[in-house]
């Protein structure tokens, strides 16, 4: 996962740094349980398989190779969500002189009519 463009779209959903650095740390649980790359999950299919896993029944242990209980409840899944929405809505290459994250980005060149905006 790209991790600072995650944190840098949640950050742009203005949750706190609390709540961002919990979906973050979910969404790692997820990649290292389900032995996948949630990026790599995105662009094959929108994450709809890993969906599938959280609202799947008794195949989900076969496919998986996985005991569901182990990620399988509501936070884990909503921390998924929240991936895919801040690839579907926040297109955070647009935003990183606006990334509260920081060191996240190196600075940008300027560009005539806009002021980087600092934040501490």
């Amino acid at each position: 996962m790209n991790e600072m463009d995650f944190r840098c779209g949640l950050h742009t959903m203005s949750l706190s740094r609390k709540v961002v650095s919990d979906l973050v740390s979910r969404v790692k649980r997820v990649e290292r349980v389900l032995g996948i790359d949630i990026d790599e999950e995105y662009e094959k299919d929108k994450c709809k398989r890993v969906m599938n896993f959280f609202i799947g029944g008794v195949n989900v242990e076969q496919e998986w190779g996985i005991e569901v209980g182990e990620i399988k409840n509501r936070t884990y899944k909503y921390a998924v969500v929240k991936y895919i929405n801040v690839k579907e809505v926040h297109h955070v290459s647009q935003h990183h002189y606006l990334c509260p994250v920081k060191g996240a980005f190196p600075p940008l060149p300027p560009i005539a009519g806009r002021r980087c905006i600092e934040i501490p």
